[in-house]
């Protein structure tokens, strides 16, 4: 099964080199669609939430990043080219 993770684009840095922030309790990061088990075609719309916490306004880049069973990237990455979104 290859599993695609989310991640922020994070300029010259990698996360390991990123000090870690604790996460609040009760806070629930969820996939709305599709659910879990479904048959979909492609391609494939993901929607999650977010509970417990928000998303700041401002300018956020994003990018898909593939990782192989064991959720580790390939190497090299194979990897979306970066979208930039706005929050209000």
């Amino acid at each position: 099964m290859k599993m695609l993770l989310l991640l922020f684009a994070l300029g010259a840095a990698t996360a390991a080199d990123l000090p870690r922030s604790p996460a609040p309790p009760e806070v629930e990061l969820y996939i709305i669609s599709p659910n879990d088990g479904d048959t979909v075609a492609s391609p494939v719309t993901v929607r999650f939430g977010l509970r417990g916490m928000g998303v700041a306004a401002g300018r956020h880049t994003l990018r898909l990043l593939l990782g192989d069973h064991l959720h580790i990237p390939h190497d090299p990455p194979v990897m979306s080219k970066p979208i930039t979104i706005i929050v209000k």
